[in-house]
């Protein structure tokens, strides 16, 4: 008997010893994560954002109401007495860029704590680096800052509340970019239907109202039912410390028409049919990646977990609307990754760590950004390692032919 009570006060220490050192592991994990992702993104910060991408920063509401103007009203708003220069700006886009590093490395870090590969894999994965380091300023890190933040409030907790922070900061992505409706609007939609599968009329109500806010959007803040010289005018004559570049504002304007007519011409290009091939082989393992992570939550989550695939049938008509195809691509992959960390946060979710296979997991970091000879940014098509790699084809092309 005495033996016995023994063997179980032992077995009763050794477990809560071993799950403090796991805790411990846990939040030295995402400690060290979240530093050395903030530092990766201090190191490589642009030192001061492009006037092309400061000029869609004062956008602002001239008299009437126009898309992507969100933010040029607030920065309006704080500036109103003052001059806009582009050191605030700057300083503003570094803020959005640093916070936006942190809470990527703390959302994947609570994500894949069960298997710290998956950690260095999504951080250092090139549609990743993108999101935090490369073209500091545009509007989709806001954006992707804004999603992280539902994405962790969703999780958390369920409740009428976060619903209408949901619904609330969704409309002002909308206002910042409408390309949000395709890019982080189905990520907080299959995230609602994740949480809640019995209820879906938590997702099917954000579906509806987003969705009206969104033609709202288009119909009543399209350029064309304004007098554009005024408009520009208007823009140009606030008080600013540096020259308006005509071409950013300009976008704005565009049509769909005329979105689509681009769109077409580049596509129908053989020297894009070239690098979107060469693309999408070094993307290849991630794909694996996350079937085989959807084979793994298919066990516990049965059909839902084919919702980690839905960024790629919603941001597919970008494609036909805009001409910055690997800014596309890395919006798909990186709203399939954080579907897959959503999954895994969830409390009735088994991890099982056989079913993601160290080879691919091998792969996907050799073909990362900085992890490898191989590494290639989708975001920057003309970086070192795109060259690397076209240099490396036409050697073999030479050779053979």
């Amino acid at each position: 008997m005495g033996e016995g009570s023994n063997l179980a006060q032992n077995t009763l220490e050794n477990n809560m010893r071993f799950s403090y050192e796991s805790n411990a592991t846990k939040w030295i994990v995402v400690i060290a994560s979240v530093f050395l992702t903030v530092l990766l993104a201090i190191t490589y910060v642009s030192p001061s954002i492009s006037e092309w991408t400061a000029s869609l920063w004062v956008i602002d509401y001239p008299g009437e109401f126009i898309k992507r103007g969100l933010i040029g009203a607030l920065l309006n708003t704080a500036f109103a007495e003052g001059t806009i220069s582009l050191a605030s700006i700057n300083l503003f886009a570094n803020a959005v860029l640093f916070l936006l590093s942190a809470l990527l490395a703390l959302y994947f870090s609570l994500a894949f704590i069960r298997k710290p590969v998956l950690i260095l894999v999504s951080l250092l994965a090139g549609f990743s680096l993108q999101q935090y380091i490369y073209d500091v300023g545009r509007f989709d890190q806001i954006n992707l800052l804004i999603t992280v933040i539902l994405l962790l409030l969703l999780n958390y907790k369920m409740n009428a509340l976060n619903f209408m922070a949901s619904v609330v900061l969704s409309a002002c992505m909308l206002l910042i970019h409408e390309a949000s409706v395709l890019i982080n609007v189905p990520l907080i939609f299959a995230s609602l239907l994740i949480k809640q599968p019995k209820q879906p009329y938590w997702a099917g109500t954000y579906l509806v109202l987003l969705v009206a806010a969104f033609l709202c959007v288009v119909y009543w803040g399209a350029l064309d039912h304004l007098d554009y010289p005024d408009w520009m005018g208007l823009i140009t004559s606030k008080k600013l410390g540096f020259g308006i570049d005509h071409n950013a504002i300009s976008v704005v304007g565009n049509s769909t028409s005329y979105n689509l007519s681009l769109a077409f011409d580049r596509l129908s290009s053989p020297h894009t049919y070239g690098r979107f091939l060469r693309v999408m082989l070094v993307l290849i393992p991630f794909f694996i990646l996350f079937r085989q992570c959807r084979s793994m939550l298919s066990l516990s989550l049965g059909g839902r977990s084919n919702l980690i695939f839905l960024p790629v049938l919603a941001c597919f008509p970008l494609f036909f609307l805009g001409i910055d195809f690997y800014r596309w691509i890395a919006a798909i992959l990186m709203g399939c990754l954080l579907l897959v960390g959503f999954c895994m946060m969830q409390k009735d979710v088994e991890f099982i760590p056989n079913r993601i296979g160290n080879k691919t997991l091998f792969a996907a970091v050799v073909f990362s950004v900085y992890s490898g000879p191989l590494g290639i940014s989708v975001a920057l098509p003309e970086s070192f390692y795109f060259r690397y790699i076209e240099l490396c084809l036409n050697t073999i092309n030479r050779r053979l032919f």
